[in-house]
């Protein structure tokens, strides 16, 4: 059987972001990578999606042409995907000749079986740039939750028939607010594709998760209508009929047939692929905003068509969310491939955390604590902990594995093993690939717990169990392959593995090394090591720009630590004042005592007496105080001056009597203020 795997089309208007990645990319890579394990032919495709208004309004940003725009980011795509191990046998262009032409050529198939109609409509048009408003030329409030919204699509899920819905519009460029004006479109009437569509989603129940059936009937109640499939732009494909030579197609018109015309980049066959009787099953898999236009508008293209089969699943996933909130290009909220290159880290280490946080069965949140806390406990401990302990054994102490001989405990392990293994593939088959990891990273405590129990340290006769041990190892590098697909591939070539195929499992005494492998005489590595925090990072609101880094560093780097926050409110501009600055400004009067300098004297003195006593007492320097000892004082009264508190010699009064004549005086004036104080 043949499976033909997509990913949905990314916009090249930015660098890729991880939501990108987890919901779509990754997960497909994961499943096309199953499926070749298990010996299924695999077609694999994407490529980037570049016509529509998001390139158009970058370019203008970046004071570029569209065609450069798409250049650059198409070639920054390939780049992040190739460091990531993303397996695509194809990643195409939608501004390439041959969708061009593929597109032109559904079009006029649909338009000959008179599933089209020309209607003149109404659209936004800014009188300041002097020209229409499609798409995301236009924004303002979304009529469903009332955020800001694209003239497409809001956020919330919300799909916009029109812009025109828009409340509160605006050009994106100028921030005008457009006029409505007349302009002639070309519509796909699909309401005359409305029956076969309800057929053929209910007949999918089944077969895709809930997100993608609860979406598509939503759809489907309200009931279809006829929408325009061109606009008035210079960017895009040409429509090909007379009176339309200004006019291109809508981006969601032409978009998915690129997964035909990329069919056909790959390997030039496409009606083996996709015409209608082909056995291939078709899997799309996707983000959940993009769910209506899988579910509903890229079927219809094709029943209108009538040369191509329909999809087999549409694999619809929700969000990645940075803090809380969806992670966005737009706003550039998130993480973007990019940082992740950019770690160190090996792409493995991120593959494995990403695809225990899928999105498919809904939202997931990124923890920086959680991706250090499994990838150290799981990925290391369990996993990489478990190759270097048996193989680095094996090496020690055997040349060529022998023949087994199992015991009773060793058969109770293949067997769990063998039942762990059909988990596994029921669990991939069925696209819950978060379960099937799970059943892996158990598979992993299995060889574990197995090798730990047998401890061939303490055997006489450790043959067999090296042998289990090195096979549950290689089992293992199967079941994680589609995971983590460099380290797989580097275990296989260090042990001279020719690549394994799933369906040999079916036997239940199948071993991968059999009697007379060799063991490794190279460096056995340990493939992954303890990994360390991440920097810290601010999470940042979508569309507030961070607090200015000073404002941090400048933090109460004085004493005061207010009460309530008006007192916080008041003292914001003194305290970013140098150090010096405030101590010579007069405070108001709660302040002055959290400013003095002896921590102790300021405690004591707010206990006791409040800010006006403070004022009265004003001590002279220390200084003064030590001169006169050090000139004066005998070694013996050196040591009674030193019993004398700092305190007391600030509130001793300063008479114009001389402390030189006696000390004996000096004492007693001292010992009366210590009598008063108690």
């Amino acid at each position: 059987m043949k499976r033909l795997i997509t990913s949905a089309l990314p916009y090249v208007n930015n660098k890729p972001h991880l939501g990108n990645l987890v919901g779509s990319v990754l997960p497909a890579d994961i499943f096309s990578r199953f499926s070749r394990n298990q010996g299924k032919k695999v077609l694999f495709v994407c490529g980037s999606d570049e016509y529509g208004t998001p390139i158009t309004v970058t370019a203008k940003k970046m004071g570029k042409t569209p065609k450069e725009v798409c250049d650059i980011f198409h070639d920054e795509h390939r780049r992040l995907y190739d460091w990531f191990n993303i397996g695509f046998d194809v990643f195409s262009r939608t501004t390439s000749e041959n969708h061009h032409k593929i597109t032109q050529d559904i079009f006029l198939e649909i338009y000959k079986n008179n599933y089209t109609t020309e209607k003149t409509e109404e659209a936004f048009y800014c009188e300041k740039d002097k020209m229409y408003l499609p798409d995301r030329y236009v924004e303002g409030k979304c009529p469903e939750c009332g955020g800001l919204a694209r003239g497409d699509q809001c956020d919330c899920g919300y799909v916009l028939k029109t812009p025109l819905e828009l409340k509160e519009p605006y050009c994106v460029f100028c921030k005008s607010k457009p006029i409505v004006k007349e302009t002639k479109h070309i519509y796909l009437d699909y309401s005359k594709l409305e029956l076969p569509l309800i057929k053929w989603v209910n007949s999918k129940e089944k077969d895709w998760n809930p997100l993608t059936v609860s979406i598509a009937r939503a759809w489907l109640e309200k009931g279809l209508k006829s929408r325009s499939i061109t606009r008035d732009l210079d960017w895009g494909i040409k429509v090909p009929l007379p009176g339309y030579e200004n006019k291109v197609f809508y981006v969601w018109f032409d978009a998915p047939i690129g997964y035909i015309s990329f069919v056909n980049d790959a390997v030039g066959n496409i009606t083996d692929w996709w015409g209608k009787k082909s056995d291939a099953k078709i899997f799309h898999f996707l983000g959940k905003d993009n769910i209506p236009f899988h579910t509903i508008f890229w079927p219809s293209t094709l029943l209108a068509s009538g040369k191509y089969k329909l999809p087999d699943n549409i694999v619809g996933l929700s969000y990645l969310n940075f803090g809380g909130q969806k992670v966005s290009k737009s706003l550039g909220h998130g993480i973007f491939c990019e940082d992740a290159v950019k770690s160190r880290l090996p792409a493995d280490v991120w593959r494995f955390y990403l695809s225990n946080i899928l999105p498919l069965a809904g939202d997931t949140d990124w923890s920086d604590d959680d991706f250090l806390q499994f990838t150290n406990s799981t990925l290391v401990g369990n996993i990489s902990n478990l190759y270097y302990r048996v193989l680095t054994f094996a090496q020690k102490n055997l040349e060529l594995l022998p023949r087994p001989t199992l015991d009773a405990i060793d058969k109770d392990y293949l067997t769990k093993r063998s039942e762990l293994i059909s988990k596994y593939e029921r669990e991939m088959d069925s696209i819950k690939l978060k379960e099937g990891l799970k059943t892996a990273i158990e598979f992993a405590s299995l060889a574990n717990k197995y090798f730990q129990e047998k401890a061939p340290w303490q055997e006489k006769d450790n043959t067999t169990t090296i042998y289990v041990s090195v096979n549950l190892c290689l089992d293992l590098a199967l079941l994680l392959e589609p995971f983590i697909p460099d380290f797989s591939q580097k275990l296989f070539n260090l042990l001279g593995v020719e690549r394994p195929y799933l369906i040999n499992y079916l036997d239940i005494n199948y071993f991968i090394a059999k009697p007379g492998f060799p063991i490794t005489k190279g460096k056995i590595p340990m493939f992954f090591t303890r990994m360390e925090p991440l920097p810290a990072r601010v999470v940042p609101k979508p569309g507030k720009k961070e607090a200015p880094k000073k404002v941090a560093k400048v933090e109460v780097k004085n004493e005061v630590k207010p009460k309530a926050k008006k007192q916080q409110s008041k003292a914001k501009k003194k305290t970013l004042a140098p150090k010096s600055k405030i101590k010579k400004k007069v405070m108001p009067k709660k302040k002055v005592k959290k400013i003095v300098k002896p921590k102790k004297v300021v405690k004591k003195l707010v206990k006791k007496k409040k800010g006006p006593v403070r004022q009265k007492i004003k001590p002279k320097p220390k200084k003064v105080v030590k001169k006169v000892v050090k000139k004066k004082v005998k070694a013996k009264a050196k040591k009674t001056v030193k019993k004398i508190p700092k305190k007391t010699i600030k509130k001793v009064p300063l008479k114009k009597k001389s402390f030189l004549k006696s000390l004996k005086k000096l004492v007693k004036k001292v010992k009366m203020v210590k009598k008063k104080k108690k």
